[in-house]
């Protein structure tokens, strides 16, 4: 049987930003459930995590980016 394994950075190591403010995503996670292997369908992939927001932190639009890592084993 093939599976295919999500590879997420580490927890604290992606942060989200809107100029000087920032917020920390923590705890990574797949929401797909399982995934299809390549050439039998499409898999639609849902990533969740957990943010640290600050009491006063600022309203606002924050991005960042991050690796995936997708291994077809």
């Amino acid at each position: 049987r093939k599976s295919v394994v999500l590879s997420f950075p580490v927890s604290g190591s992606v942060t989200l930003s809107n100029g000087a403010q920032a917020m920390t995503v923590r705890t990574l996670v797949n929401g797909s459930g399982n995934l299809l292997p390549p050439g039998v369908g499409n898999s639609p992939l849902t990533i969740g995590a957990s943010l640290t927001v600050a009491p006063n932190q600022a309203r606002g639009q924050y991005s960042g980016s991050f690796n995936l890592t997708v291994n077809y084993q």
